[in-house]
């Protein structure tokens, strides 16, 4: 009778403590987990926040009905370097030709502007328009 007691009581230790034991493991699971989810919703929301961008090249377009820019970039952020960019001006965009307040209908196609905004997903948005 003894000798069976011996061999249960291990058993019932395992039974007892098996959950306790194991619980820690399940934790980091879900841990691991939630931090790798959380790294990729971040990854999305900064994908759509907006962030700066700066172009100088060539004005190829300006439609004041839509109220856009179109630029041939030769230079400013790097990835959009070498395209041709359409930019939407707000309303409050400052719009300077040789440091001169200007309307968006002033500008003329082929002269040189540095064009900087914010960009939020691959929307453009002007903010500043420099012909120089």
């Amino acid at each position: 009778m003894q000798l069976h007691r011996l061999a249960v009581l291990p058993l019932a230790g395992a039974l007892v403590l098996g959950p306790v034991l194991a619980t820690p493991a399940f934790a980091a699971h879900s841990t691991r987990h939630a931090a790798v989810h959380a790294h990729e919703v971040h990854r999305h929301a900064s994908a759509r926040r907006a962030s700066p961008f700066t172009v100088v090249g060539t004005l190829s377009a300006v439609d004041t009905s839509a109220g856009t820019v179109t630029v041939a970039v030769r230079s400013g952020t790097r990835d959009l370097r070498g395209q041709s960019v359409t930019a939407t001006v707000t309303a409050t965009a400052r719009i300077l030709v040789a440091d001169v307040p200007v309307t968006l209908a002033d500008l003329s196609v082929g002269s040189t502007v540095t064009v900087s905004g914010t960009r939020a997903g691959g929307v453009l948005t002007a903010t500043r328009v420099l012909g120089h």
